[in-house]
């Protein structure tokens, strides 16, 4: 079986998005499907598969094939790569079916005859209120295409936004976000990963791994240094940008026990989580996504075998639950926040909170599985 994966974003940019598009390629190939990536030119000095094996730390299972993508006015827009891929489709239609995070993209596969399945992972089209809703009313119309197979939401509450909107409920399908089980086979020992990062601290350690944007309430985990001086807090991410901005507020503190590592290959960031006593996910009600999200780092978190630190939203709960795998904070209390901060400091290893989160990893969110869960549609 062939399969076409397109993509909107060039593998230079080093996003999430691109992170988990690179490992759903790689899972479908093991699971036995021929997956070509088509994604824009990349101008960008490194090669795809150069960029491919530095982020996941293992070679491509998979084929990559660019495309020109236009933009306006020196913008990337998603009219932009209509062209470049229709040229694609146009010049070979030896595919099976197609699997895009675009519905543009999608648009122009079912109209073309190509098998097609779609995977969404906003409530939203566009930015723009306007905009929005004609996209929607566009999208809408090929839904009850038999060239469309199957639409894929990341969580249950973004399938039941998309339902309400009129897509069958035989046309849905929730697939979770996950983890690469080969990366976290083993559980390495915080002693050892803290021995080969260069950490020579004896403190516990609480680590923080994802982006760095205004709205990820960073600024709590300042002041759960401040509030914590017996710990050691590592804070793995960018934009760099971002990252000098929380160093220097970190500095006007006076505060010693947090560092800011920056950006580091996504292969690499396994070993900060196991070098930690406990991982933190923080977000805000700011998120734009935070009603339907999947965060990666909430599945790599698990399958580390570590404390998770996180908050009380409703679509977090259909992974975690409080007391259970994972403690979660009310979202709006940093309060709460800082009282379950202390109770995850006084947990020692091994304990059952960290082993039910491994064990959940392993059995329901991992790549292969959702891999296993596209072939069965097309089944």
């Amino acid at each position: 079986m062939n399969a076409l994966y397109i993509h909107l974003s060039s593998l230079a940019e080093k996003r999430a998005n691109v992170i988990q598009v690179m490992q759903m390629c790689n899972a479908l190939e093991e699971a036995g499907i021929a997956v070509t990536l088509a994604i824009p030119k990349n101008s960008h000095r490194s090669g795809n598969m150069e960029t491919i094996r530095d982020e996941l730390g293992r070679p491509a299972g998979f084929k990559v094939q660019e495309y020109s993508k236009y933009t306006i006015r020196g913008r990337p827009m998603s009219l932009g790569a209509y062209w470049g891929v229709r040229s694609i489709l146009d010049k070979d239609r030896h595919y099976d079916f197609c699997y895009t995070r675009n519905f543009f993209l999608a648009n122009l596969a079912i109209n073309k005859g190509l098998k097609t399945i779609y995977e969404e992972h906003y409530d939203r089209l566009h930015p723009s209120s306007l905009l929005n809703r004609w996209y929607i009313k566009e999208f809408l119309k090929n839904v009850h295409s038999v060239n469309l197979i199957k639409i894929v939401t990341i969580s249950q509450a973004l399938a039941d936004i998309w339902r309400k909107r009129g897509v069958p409920s035989e046309k849905m399908s929730v697939l979770h976000d996950g983890v690469a089980l080969e990366d976290y086979a083993a559980v390495k020992g915080r002693d050892q990963a803290r021995l080969e990062l260069g950490i020579k601290t004896k403190k516990k350690i609480v680590v923080y791994a994802g982006s760095l944007y205004g709205d990820r309430g960073i600024e709590n985990i300042l002041k759960a240094a401040d509030s914590f001086p017996e710990a050691y807090f590592i804070v793995v991410g960018g934009p760099e940008k971002h990252k000098r901005m929380y160093e220097s507020s970190a500095a006007k503190r006076g505060l010693t026990n947090i560092i800011f590592k920056g950006r580091v290959p996504h292969h690499k960031v396994r070993d900060y989580l196991f070098a930690a006593d406990v991982l933190i996910a923080l977000f805000s009600r700011r998120v734009p996504t935070i009603n339907v999200c999947s965060p990666l780092k909430v599945f790599e978190y698990m399958a580390a075998e570590r404390i998770i630190l996180t908050q009380d939203f409703p679509v977090i709960r259909e992974v975690l639950k409080d007391g259970d795998n994972a403690l979660l904070a009310d979202p709006d209390s940093y309060e709460d926040l800082e009282s379950k901060m202390r109770h995850a400091l006084s947990i020692e290893y091994p304990n059952a909170l960290a082993i039910k989160a491994r064990i959940d990893a392993f059995n329901k969110y991992s790549w292969k599985k959702r891999a296993e869960a596209i072939l069965n549609i097309l089944k």
